[in-house]
């Protein structure tokens, strides 16, 4: 069989260039019958070519991408089309949940939430043709859908009556360890004062941290990030005499301006550290070291966040709705994410009770050992197979 896969994603960052990249790396290892064709539209970097081109995988490239810059329309729906359905594939598997309008053949595509639908003010304007054609089209184009859990196969059935069984539920994995789980959280690495350069203002400040909670996410509406402040804030205020710090690993998305602004108005200056996006070396490290992971995001089609940390034995504090309910299963405190008051509770029980983090701890270790990407790639593997002889 040959079985083709959009991997433009893995370029990028965040959960879908995640997910592409470690369910391409263990198709791989455990499928050595089938063909794998890998397709980007620029050049991939030596070490990521390396890595993933085998005697049983080739790469090829989208035409003429110099062309989606001027037209992307054209570029992503006829050129990008027409050139699959030049390809003899038996499948090809679109992990960001789109298909070029014009492709003709058996297709997978993988949904991990569908929030714009849901909460289209969360969103900048401007993805009409997107949201109203390009998705609705791919889901009933599609052989096959695979959602990352049942929260988003619920969304996919209610929005849009595909049917049941056409869907798939495969859960996501965290490629982080805790090594042994037992082992105590150990600080933030930086390099040693004898290493001839000399330390930026945040590195020096992640050095020196030794008491925080942690978040992790995209500066935007979605994460919920005010109300997390309004409920440090009034921590800070409750327990005066408790030093904890809150930092927040994510770059800046659409409409960021109030989480920084309300910093400012709450006076948590010096008590919050944004870090922007991190290497997920570096992120693992400020997981490692948190006393805690809080995550009261407003919808999550998965929640991987929480489940990375849970995978490190660090307790997790995060929303009752969407996904995260799902994923963490009684693993971790869970809160009202609208709630001021609750997210305040959360950090209040959680925080100073080292049983209680100890339970917790130990909670979400034995859920993160029940998600692999050995798994996601093997159950992937069952829908290419069962697609492909219908």
């Amino acid at each position: 069989m040959h079985i083709g896969i959009d991997c433009r994603a893995m370029l990028g960052k965040g959960g879908i260039a995640h997910y592409t990249y470690n369910l391409v790396k263990n198709l791989l290892i455990q499928d050595r019958k089938n063909n794998y064709v890998l397709f980007f539209d620029a050049k991939m970097s030596q070490s990521l070519g390396n890595t993933l081109e085998q005697l049983h995988c080739s790469i090829k490239y989208f035409p003429g991408s110099d062309f989606k810059k001027v037209l992307p329309f054209i570029y992503t729906h006829f050129v990008i089309g027409n050139f699959l359905n030049r390809q003899k594939l038996d499948l090809f598997h679109a992990p960001t949940g789109s298909l070029p309008l014009t492709y003709r053949g058996k297709a997978v595509i993988t949904i991990h939430d569908l929030a714009i639908y849901k909460h289209p003010e969360w969103f900048p304007s401007g993805q009409w043709f997107s949201k109203k054609i390009v998705v609705p089209r791919s889901l009933k184009k599609a052989d096959k859908i695979i959602a990352v859990s049942e929260n988003t196969k619920q969304d996919i059935i209610d929005l849009f009556q595909i049917p049941e069984h056409k869907i798939q539920v495969i859960y996501e994995a965290s490629s982080l360890s805790s090594r042994g789980g037992g082992q105590s959280p150990t600080r933030p690495a930086c390099r040693s004062q004898g290493s001839g350069r000399k330390q930026s203002p945040l590195e020096t400040k992640l050095h020196n941290l030794d008491n925080y909670i942690l978040f992790i996410g995209t500066l935007e509406p979605r994460k919920n990030l005010t109300r997390l402040l309004k409920a440090f804030a009034l921590y800070c205020r409750k327990y005066p005499k408790k030093t904890e710090k809150l930092v927040i690993i994510g770059g800046e998305g659409w409409k960021f301006e109030p989480i920084y602004q309300a910093v400012v108005d709450l006076k948590l200056k010096t008590r919050v550290v944004f870090t922007g996006y991190v290497s997920e070396k570096r992120k693992t490290e400020l997981l490692k070291g948190a006393k805690a992971l809080v995550f009261p995001s407003l919808y999550e089609g998965f929640g991987l966040p929480a489940l990375e940390a849970m995978s490190l034995g660090v307790p997790v504090i995060c929303s009752n709705n969407s996904a995260l309910g799902e994923i963490s299963n009684q693993a971790a405190f869970l809160v009202n994410p609208r709630d001021i008051r609750s997210i305040f509770r959360g950090l209040a029980r959680v925080l100073p009770d080292k049983a209680l983090r100890e339970e917790l701890k130990e909670r979400g270790l034995a859920r993160a050992r029940l998600f692999s990407w050995s798994k996601c790639a093997r159950e992937t593997l069952k829908v290419f197979k069962s697609t492909i002889k219908s």
